[in-house]
């Protein structure tokens, strides 16, 4: 992307990770590449009656040169959006829930940083936008979503030792 990049996300002029770094000599070896897009989503509460998920690409108006990359809505009418993460514990073994599965009734007493965080768990509810009156009673359709998504390469953790790695 044309400087400056907001987030960094495609800085060019580093010395690893970047397309010049992959040269050998004067000539590049066959290679694939794509820019990459940061994709965001949140709640808007303008209206709190009709709360929105938005989805977001990149940053509105970024670069300039660009056509204008608004927000756009995707669904209407969310009543809950929650996170939860699976850690890689630095004082249990990995895969290990010392405590239990589930939620931790106190934060682990550990150094654990984000660093650890090897997925993220999503949950989505929302509900329509009217009520359905078919059984007398009004009631709302309600529909959830839950996900899991893996966040890759944030670090390595050998969960497989072998006889020169095990403790």
């Amino acid at each position: 992307m044309a400087p400056p990049d907001p987030a960094g996300l495609n800085a060019t002029g580093k010395p690893n990770g970047t397309l010049a770094a992959l040269k050998s000599g004067v000539a590049f070896p066959p290679t694939s590449m794509t820019r990459i897009w940061m994709v965001s989503y949140y709640i808007d509460t303008t209206d709190p009656r009709r709360p929105q998920l938005v989805r977001q690409v990149n940053y509105p108006n970024f670069p300039a040169a660009t056509p204008a990359n608004p927000p756009q809505p995707v669904a209407d009418i969310i009543e809950n959006l929650g996170f939860s993460y699976d850690v890689i514990n630095s004082a249990a073994p990995a895969g290990s829930y010392p405590l239990g599965a589930g939620d931790a009734p106190t934060p682990w007493p550990g150094s654990d940083t984000p660093l650890q965080i090897r997925a993220v768990n999503v949950s989505l509810a929302g509900r329509s936008e009217y009520a359905y009156t078919g059984s007398g009673t009004p009631r709302f359709f309600r529909n959830n979503l839950s996900t899991q998504v893996s966040i890759r390469n944030m670090s390595f953790n050998n969960q497989f030792g072998t006889s020169t790695t095990a403790p």
